[in-house]
This record gives C-alpha cells, structure tokens and sequence, in this order.
C-alpha cells in the first residue's frame, strides 16, 4: 500500500488519501454489493444476469457516502464487457466523476473469462 500526500487548493493542513484494495468474500444476501455502495463515489462492475446490484436501487441514500450521488453501476454479460468497463472507469476517474471500483462479482467474471477460453479453444 503506498499513501498519497494531496495538497488541498484551499489554504491548510495538507490532507491524506490512502490507496486501498479490498476482497470482500460472502454469501448472497451477506451485503458485498451493499458495502461497495457505500464507499466514495462507487462505480461497480457486476454480473448483468445476477441481480445483487439492484440492492443499490433499494438503499436508503443516507446510506451513500454522499447522499447525492448514487453510484454508477455497468453490467457485464460478456468477456469482452470487461476492457470496455476498464476504459469507461478510467475516464469516469480522470472526471472526478468516481473514487472507488468493485467488481461484483470477480467469481463470475473468472467464470465468464474461463468459459471463453474454453469455447474459443476447443480440446482444451
């Protein structure tokens, strides 16, 4: 982990943002997609056929970091979702517009990737 030192344009104190990386590893229903919710200014990557993301839709906004801004939600039904996802996260953060990504869930992003694999490579 590796801290970065940000001084604020406002006159003071300089203040400190920390770099994290974060598993988050549970049951359906334990609250995974709940807890990505939470953090700043999410932007989640999730299985467009499994419904834990619209969890989101139901969460009281008090709940959001900041009760403003809902997070941003792509759905990914296909391997090469994936690469589309990471260039759209990397502009959305270049604008200020996220702080935080989850992928939900990496389990089903694996599975996707592997079948194909599997597919595209017969004999495997």
């Amino acid at each position: 982990m590796r801290e970065i030192v940000i001084t604020p344009r406002i006159a003071g104190t300089p203040v400190t943002k920390t770099r994290w990386t974060v598993l988050g590893h549970g049951l359906t229903g334990s609250g995974k997609t709940r807890f990505l919710a939470s953090m700043p200014r999410p932007l989640i990557i999730a299985a467009g056929d499994e419904s834990g993301w619209t969890t989101i839709e139901t969460m009281d906004p008090q709940l959001f970091w900041d009760p403003k801004i809902a997070p941003r939600v792509l759905a990914i039904d296909k391997v090469e979702d994936m690469p589309q996802a990471i260039a759209q996260a990397r502009k959305w953060i270049a604008a200020g517009l996220i702080e935080s990504v989850g992928v939900d869930s990496a389990t089903f992003y694996a599975d996707l990737y592997l079948n194909h694999i599997k597919t595209s490579n017969p004999g495997i």
